[in-house]
């Protein structure tokens, strides 16, 4: 559903600002009951992971390209190295764990809050202040991120913080029920051998 509405995300005319507005909500919306419903319904794959992984990037991308007319170069440099960051992470993951490593933290969860609240956020304060917002917490995603990949021996998509990768015994999620999925997906991709 997300795919369909990065297209309303892209401003034309006068009524731009609003078509971004609405299709950012609708992104946003989207994505928060995809991922409950998949929790509460027991239907959690790795292939849903890696489409709302996908999705995320594109909202992500979608809503960068939205407000690129009201970029500074402030902006554009802090953007860039938190790109720098990111494409950084992602080697690490290659030559680590030989995937590519779309995680599930806290501080990106938060991210993407703050990018879903931009639209609303830059109507009542203007550009400078969301984007401090979403930068900062973006950047900090961003070196967790390659903080956990760098201390973590298994890779946990869904590993919460950094801290509860350093506090796992071995790097390893107990089995349970309702992990089962995960903790399955987990050793598919990592190569593990149970």
């Amino acid at each position: 559903m997300r795919f369909l509405c990065f297209g309303s995300c892209f401003p034309s005319g006068c009524s731009g600002r609003r078509r971004c507005q609405s299709g950012s909500g609708i992104c946003g919306v989207s994505d928060v009951l995809d991922g409950w419903l998949a929790r509460r319904w027991d239907a959690v794959t790795h292939t849903g992971q890696l489409l709302d992984s996908v999705e995320d990037v594109g909202f992500f991308l979608a809503i960068l390209i939205c407000f690129f007319s009201q970029w500074q170069s402030w902006t554009q440099y802090w953007v860039l190295a938190i790109l720098f960051i990111r494409v950084f992470a992602l080697l690490l993951s290659v030559c680590r764990f030989h995937i590519v490593p779309f995680l599930h933290t806290v501080l990106n969860k938060i991210t993407g809050l703050l990018l879903f609240l931009f639209p609303v956020l830059y109507g009542l304060f203007g550009f400078s202040v969301p984007a401090v917002g979403v930068c900062f917490a973006a950047s900090l995603a961003a070196l967790e991120e390659v903080g956990i990949l760098c201390v973590a021996k298994t890779l946990d998509r869904d590993c919460g913080f950094l801290l509860a990768v350093r506090t796992r015994k071995n790097g390893v999620v107990p089995f349970t029920e309702k992990n089962h999925v995960q903790t399955h997906c987990r050793a598919e991709c990592c190569g593990s051998k149970n």
